[in-house]
């Protein structure tokens, strides 16, 4: 009896040391970037954001779509999670959070999707999340959206009922970091059916379920395809009952081993057969202009009535001080400018772009200098403050004066404003940011987000004082930091121009984005700094986009802004055109 339970005990001893034994199912992450990011606006129905480098989400008109196509995952596992990562470089700004779905389909192009042709979602919400810090990746759980490799893409949005003034910063996949990540967590599989197995089991090219047509579901176990029909068009048969048999005298038949003798229908129209005939990015009637119906054969728009335009004169670092023995013009590389109010006749708007009047910018030195010169088209002066006009208290000067002629500086002072020109959306900004704010967040932040949300014009132009990207030898040495945010929000907006001074001398540049990056949807800077007070040098090294500049002349930029390109001209003293270019189409 002892010797059997001894023997019971050892069996009992050696099964609990072969259950130990047994491999465990080793779990693996992969992580997947995004296949192509963008964002959607529902102020901006046609425009692409596709390359820019901040995605957006604000309530349910400023929507991200983001596409990961799964692949790498180990052989013989299976999808036990899955997290989307985005990273916020602000807080959620709702309490109700920021909603993920599946998108409908993931078949729309990176730089291709707009408002009106994006798929929008399907089924029920995946993940919803909000947050109140910022600088960091949330992470979404969409598991059930995740089943293995392929191509899957999700659309983010806020929760009903949010309404937020302004949008929260994504990073896209085209900053130089904290890109949108899907991770991808899967678990070995037990034995799958040979439709589910991962293998392509028939020798065919493909596998699984549906790809392979020997499978009629996940749990077949015969991959093995079914032997093809006998052609159509050889079998001696009507099959379409068009009283014609088998190829050539069937026209469904492509030759004597098609498949399908069944006619091929007429071409659609089209101006309805689904298609962008004439790449205006509308489709088929009644939304493509160039139809007259459904019928109509010619999708091509009428050409456009002549357009009409409007003119800008601009420049800053304008009129010296009164009192100094070179007021008067004498000296030509000095205090010109008289000279140069005189290049402002014919222009529809004057833009002053700061630093109007030295040394500091009083209210008397205003009424003895810049209103002799400059000040003579004030009616149609637009103007924003420098740094120069920030010597007298807060400015006050500039203000006194702006507000004796009746013209915009902004809400109690701040120096910010907007007003529309012609199809154009024009936005003034006070870029001396140590008195008032520029970063995100900040009242004049805000101001901008909001504006440009707003706006329902196609092409968008901003101005102020201090430029971001700037090759001259007194001041582009270092970036001022503050106008980075107005650069980020316009970019984000498709806006087409920026205009600065501060740097005496006259600059453009191509189109680029925030970070500097040459782009077809970026934004075109010219720096005008040629108002009169004096000229500086450039740098022998410019920046990466620099295209054109000059530091020997005073003059005025002339911009043609028409209905949806614009144009230009920087304009000597002596009338000459020393730069010119366009039309540019607007973004």
């Amino acid at each position: 009896m002892k010797a059997m339970r001894k023997a019971m005990a050892a069996l009992l001893v050696a099964a609990m040391l072969a259950i130990a034994n047994l491999p465990t199912r080793a779990a693996s992450t992969t992580t997947i970037p995004a296949d192509a990011d963008s964002f959607v606006l529902s102020t901006r129905p046609t425009a692409n954001k596709g390359t820019a480098t901040t995605l957006r989400v604000r309530n349910d008109t400023e929507i991200t779509y983001m596409r990961f196509r799964v692949s790498g995952l180990p052989a013989g596992h299976e999808v036990s999670a899955a997290t989307l990562r985005v990273y916020a470089s602000s807080a959620g700004k709702c309490a109700l959070g920021v909603d993920v779905f599946r998108a409908a389909n993931d078949t729309w192009g990176e730089t291709t999707i707009s408002w009106n042709n994006q798929p929008g979602p399907t089924g029920p919400v995946l993940a919803n999340l909000a947050w109140t810090t910022k600088n960091s990746y949330r992470a979404f759980q969409v598991t059930s959206a995740v089943s293995g490799s392929g191509p899957v893409s999700f659309l983010l949005r806020h929760a009903p009922g949010c309404s937020v003034t302004s949008g929260v910063p994504l990073t896209s996949r085209e900053a130089g970091s904290n890109q949108p990540q899907l991770l991808v967590e899967t678990i070995p599989t037990t034995s799958s059916p040979a439709c589910s197995d991962g293998q392509d089991n028939d020798g065919d090219g493909l596998t699984d379920y549906p790809a392979d047509p020997g499978c009629t579901s996940v749990s077949d176990t015969d991959e093995t395809d079914p032997p093809p029909p006998s052609p159509a068009c050889s079998d001696g048969l009507d099959n379409d009952s068009d009283g014609l048999t088998d190829h050539p005298a069937d026209p469904g038949c492509t030759d004597a081993s098609d498949t399908d003798e069944t006619d091929a229908p007429p071409p659609a129209p089209a101006c309805s057969d689904g298609l962008d005939n004439d790449s205006d990015g509308l489709i088929d009637h009644p939304t493509d202009p160039g139809c007259t119906d459904a019928s109509d054969t010619d999708e091509t728009d009428a050409p456009p009535s002549p357009e009409s335009e409007n003119v800008i004169a601009a420049a800053g670092d304008i009129v010296c001080d009164p009192t100094s023995s070179s007021f008067g013009g004498t000296n030509p590389t000095v205090c010109q400018h008289r000279a140069t109010a005189a290049l402002l006749s014919g222009a529809d708007v004057v833009l002053p772009l700061g630093d109007l009047q030295y040394p500091n910018g009083s209210l008397d030195a205003f009424n003895q200098g810049y209103e002799l010169s400059w000040g003579q088209d004030a009616a149609k002066t637009y103007p924003v403050p420098g740094n120069h006009e920030y010597n007298t208290g807060l400015a006050q000067g500039y203000f006194d004066y702006w507000t004796s002629k009746g013209r915009p500086t902004g809400v109690a002072g701040t120096g910010y404003y907007s007003f529309d020109l012609g199809a154009w959306h024009v936005v003034a900004l006070n870029s001396q940011c140590s008195a008032v704010p520029c970063a995100e967040g900040s009242l004049q932040n805000d101001f901008l987000e909001q504006d440009l949300a707003s706006t329902t014009e196609t092409c968008i132009v901003a101005y102020w004082h201090h430029p971001y990207f700037n090759s001259g030898a007194v001041h582009g040495a270092s970036m001022p930091s503050g106008v980075k945010a107005f650069w980020v929000d316009l970019y984000a907006a498709g806006a087409d121009v920026i205009l600065n001074s501060h740097e005496h001398n006259y600059q453009r540049y191509a189109k680029q984005d925030p970070l500097g990056q040459a782009t077809g949807n970026g934004i075109r800077e010219f720096v005008v700094g040629t108002g009169g007070k004096a000229l500086y040098t450039l740098l022998d090294v410019k920046d990466a986009n620099y295209e054109v500049g000059n530091a020997t002349d005073f003059g005025v930029l002339r911009l043609h802004l028409a209905q949806t390109s614009y144009s230009w001209e920087f304009v000597a003293l002596s009338g000459t055109v020393l730069d010119s270019g366009g039309p540019v189409s607007c973004n």
